[in-house]
């Protein structure tokens, strides 16, 4: 909420005081940490369009470009930001999604111009109760800390662009305070339990099916990404050699994945006389059905495909004896402070260790 201290001053929160006023038909809109600063800035403004024969031509053509610019709706520079910026990253479906969701909500009807800091604090709360337009019935879910945080960085990241265009002036994501914008959240570290009836891992072998169930085992065996896996090209494999080429990884880098021979079983499985086609022709939507079918048949609704990379980083450190640069040279993370957000060890087995005598 705002409240209006002097003429053209409003302040917002308690450290945020606003200059807002009209000169020559230009709307002057800036932003100070003391309620002095504003005031200097308003006053500063109306001696130099008085004074300086100059500043009221500067104003009418920053009024004329804020008319241009006031039908520039936020739903259009989603638009204008999926041609330009996600068409061209490797993570442009996941983030295709969001801009997507981004759409449905109410925010994307206003004009850029008149987006402030109670539309931004409508727009997190909407991520966290998962409020939006529905898609076909199905109500949008809630987003967890971290989601919302990433939505935070690409919705600023968005506003900057426009920014930098001069479609706005400011970011009006810059006005809420550091202490309240969303957090990353807890890292997460799920990993596949164990039971006396073989555990999520041979539940989830016995509901998948055809790719789906090589997929499955594939990402377990290797810890690679499912982007990586699904894009993978026979002429990139070679089974004699327990080895598999990634020329254009997710960190743009090529790698060479090592395969266990259980995963070199299970890709033979699927691998027949074609010679420059992908192994898998299954698509990441066919992918990610099955998964949630399987996941929810045997009540691990929590459960995610990239759950697995978890858990093959940390079986590969605990089973395979690899130690840290071995395993980021297998798993491709290119920071070690990344790496270990992925393995997850098992404290009865670094309690074994601990206690081995030599």
């Amino acid at each position: 909420m705002w409240k209006r201290i002097e003429k053209g001053i409003v302040q917002e929160g308690k450290y945020s005081f606003r200059v807002r006023m009209m000169i020559a038909g230009s709307t002057t809109n800036q932003t100070f940490d003391t309620l002095n600063e504003a005031r200097a800035f308003r006053d500063a403004q109306k001696a130099e369009s008085k004074i300086n024969p100059h500043a009221a031509a500067v104003h009418l053509s920053r009024a004329r470009k804020a008319r241009l610019n006031t039908a520039y709706t936020v739903a259009d520079a989603l638009d204008d930001y999926r041609k330009a910026y996600t068409s061209k990253k490797k993570g442009y479906s996941s983030e295709g999604n969001r801009l997507d969701r981004l759409s449905r909500l109410s925010i994307s009807k206003k004009s850029m111009r008149s987006v402030g800091k109670s539309d931004i604090t409508t727009l997190l709360t909407e991520l966290k109760k998962g409020d939006g337009q529905s898609i076909k019935g199905v109500k949008q879910r809630q987003c967890t800390d971290s989601t919302v945080r990433r939505y935070w960085n690409l919705f600023h990241h968005i506003f900057e662009v426009a920014r930098h265009a001069d479609k706005i002036d400011n970011n009006p994501l810059d006005l809420i305070q550091p202490a309240d914008r969303p957090k990353g959240g807890a890292e997460r570290n799920r990993r596949l339990h164990d039971d006396e009836d073989g555990g999520e891992y041979q539940k989830m072998l016995d509901q998948l099916t055809g790719e789906a169930r090589v997929a499955f085992v594939v990402l377990v065996e290797t810890a690679m990404r499912r982007g990586d896996l699904l894009s993978l090209q026979i002429e990139h494999v070679r089974l004699n050699k327990n080895s598999a080429f990634l020329p254009d990884g997710k960190t743009g880098e090529a790698r060479l994945v090592p395969l266990s021979d259980v995963a070199v079983a299970e890709l033979q499985t699927i691998i027949s006389n074609r010679k420059k086609e992908k192994v898998f022709t299954i698509t990441g939507g066919a992918l990610r059905y099955q998964w949630r079918k399987a996941r929810k048949a045997i009540g691990a609704d929590d459960l995610r495909i990239h759950d697995l990379r978890h858990e093959a980083a940390s079986r590969l450190a605990q089973d395979k004896n690899l130690n840290i640069f071995e395993l980021q040279a297998v798993t491709g993370h290119k920071t070690i402070t990344m790496l270990r957000r992925y393995v997850n060890l098992n404290a009865d087995a670094l309690i074994s260790k601990m206690n081995k005598k030599p």
